[in-house]
């Protein structure tokens, strides 16, 4: 029987270079709190940069996030 983490392998995170398979519970539970830290630090970094892209130029964001909309529909 194989670790929840399989078939995952090919996803890499900067946080950790972990191997997929034969992983104890304690190694995986790292491995999630790693994850877990690097998504609140990219969604962090994200809400920063919307800020200062707000205070760079207001106008221009309004029309970004509707070209945004529109590429995401475009490409779904």
């Amino acid at each position: 029987m194989g670790t929840p983490l399989n078939g995952r392998g090919k996803r890499r995170s900067s946080a950790a270079n972990v191997k997929s398979t034969n992983l104890t519970l304690r190694d995986q539970e790292k491995h999630i709190d790693n994850l877990k830290n690097e998504n609140f630090d990219i969604k962090l970094k994200v809400h920063y940069l919307e800020e200062r892209l707000a205070q760079l130029a207001p106008d221009q964001v309004e029309s970004a996030l509707k070209e945004n909309i529109n590429l995401n529909i475009e490409v779904q």
